[in-house]
């Protein structure tokens, strides 16, 4: 906003930090006033987390709808009210105290009963949850991210504790967490009506804290779909990757403590074929897999390598790159070990740099990639090895894999898609959907890395054809 910009410049620097709390929240209440507080007309669900927030909403909002539910929703990727969907080109997880109240507003205008939000910590920490009445809380998963941005992890976790802690005062608040995560109990330690834990593998250690467990059970998981029992019920996914059976899980708790029917959640189960820039595989009659994910933290990488690695026959070749922007320097080394260490070739080039020198930051995932490529051994190579040969292979000196710059974010793609053979995996991430690419000095290029990978796969499976 112009008078938040302009204070920036003329207010001493520690004195614009002490008064940016109290500006953000003045904003969020004038928001929610001048809609009328809408969230008070509202069955609220926030879901946060470090990954697998938007896939949960979507998931959440196909199950509530199957069951009879009008839903709003509003994530990183989409936003969704009574039934209507569009893309979110904001380049926000959560919209600004405004924006977000409006939003709100339309969905109480267009019949819904139920919104769900995709609730970022950046969002607590600038008090857009504010006036917002949520009445349940999910945590899909915490690992450190936004560090620069919060000072620490423990402040990163504390402001997505601020969600669990604000449901409290309802009378009907619902507190959902992954028991497998390892700060299960800290979020588990807000007041809540119901507590509801939910897990992969069966972690019951916080049994005394929660009131039920949904636990996944005769789980068995391939590169496009899911299959896996809770209790005595079946669930199919139409999507792959272990990480998503545990945002199915995450859905069915919230679902269960809503009073909806197992048979409504497979109805909204069985709606969801894809979610926008998650796991997306692009398919244009070639002999070979695109995938294009948004995966842009360590974590999150490593779950879609490691899903996409264990079902590709041939080899996997990875195009990624780091964020600029200051935003989490120390984790860019990283991206590209973890690149190197599941694939088999690596494209590093430009994603979003702003007004960081592109080159600076792919140099840095580079040397990551590097420094991993010559310590272990190739993934082709592990991939036909069992599991207790691989644990005695990894770390033995072998042939780099090929790592190569290539600054053109398309040429990456488009040199990833025209040399890849078949049975390979041209995996595509940081990005996911969005519509912009974001350069120096605020300029935003139009952008979206699936329509530029169909765009150079219609032309290459047509040119093969004609051969």
């Amino acid at each position: 906003m112009i008078i938040f910009d302009v204070g920036r410049k003329i207010i001493p620097k520690p004195f614009f930090h002490a008064l940016q709390p109290s500006w953000h929240w003045s904003l969020a209440f004038l928001g929610a006033l001048l809609y009328g507080f809408p969230s008070r007309k509202l069955t609220v669900i926030g879901v946060t987390g470090t990954k697998g927030k938007t896939t949960t909403c979507v998931l959440l909002a196909h199950v509530f709808e199957a069951a009879g539910y009008r839903v709003g929703m509003t994530t990183t990727a989409l936003f969704r009210i009574a039934g209507r969907e569009w893309l979110n080109d904001t380049k926000q997880t959560m919209q600004g105290r405004f924006a977000m109240q409006k939003l709100l507003r339309r969905m109480v205008r267009e019949g819904c009963t139920v919104a769900i939000i995709e609730t970022s910590s950046q969002a607590i920490k600038q008090f857009r949850h504010k006036w917002i009445n949520y009445q349940t809380a999910v945590l899909t998963n915490i690992s450190p991210e936004h560090i620069e941005s919060h000072g620490s992890f423990e402040k990163y976790r504390a402001a997505k504790g601020e969600l669990f802690r604000v449901i409290g005062k309802h009378t009907r608040s619902l507190s959902v967490v992954n028991l497998d995560e390892k700060d299960a109990r800290y979020f588990l330690h807000f007041p809540a009506k119901q507590k509801v834990g939910f897990t992969l593998h069966g972690n019951i250690s916080h049994q005394t804290i929660v009131h039920k467990t949904i636990t996944a059970q005769k789980k068995e998981v391939s590169e496009r779909q899911s299959t896996f029992m809770v209790g005595d019920t079946s669930f199919h996914l139409r999507l792959g990757g272990i990480f998503n059976v545990a945002n199915a899980l995450a859905t069915i708790a919230v679902a269960q403590a809503h009073c909806i029917q197992n048979e409504d959640i497979r109805q909204g189960f069985d709606v969801v074929a894809t979610v926008p820039g998650r796991m997306e595989f692009i398919d244009e009659d070639q002999d070979f897999t695109v995938v294009v994910d948004y995966a842009h933290e360590p974590r999150s990488l490593e779950a879609i390598y490691a899903a996409l690695q264990s079902t590709t026959r041939g080899t996997l070749i990875a195009v990624l790159g780091a964020a600029g922007g200051g935003r989490d320097k120390q984790k860019r080394k990283r991206l590209g070990e973890l690149a190197a260490q599941y694939a088999d070739r690596v494209i590093i080039t430009e994603e979003d740099p702003y007004d960081e020198n592109p080159r600076e930051i792919m140099d840095m995932v580079a040397e990551g990639a590097n420094f991993q490529s010559a310590d272990f051994a190739s993934p082709q190579d592990l991939r036909s090895l069992n599991i207790e040969n691989k644990k005695k292979f990894r770390g033995h000196k072998k042939q780099p894999i090929d790592v190569k710059i290539i600054e053109d974010r398309k040429a990456a793609i488009y040199t990833a898609i025209t040399e890849a053979k078949k049975g390979d995996t041209v995996v595509i991430t940081g990005k996911g959907c969005e519509p912009w690419l974001m350069r120096a000095n605020g300029k935003k290029v139009p952008w979206d890395d699936r329509e530029i990978a169909r765009e150079i796969l219609r032309k290459h499976v047509l040119d093969t054809h004609l051969k």
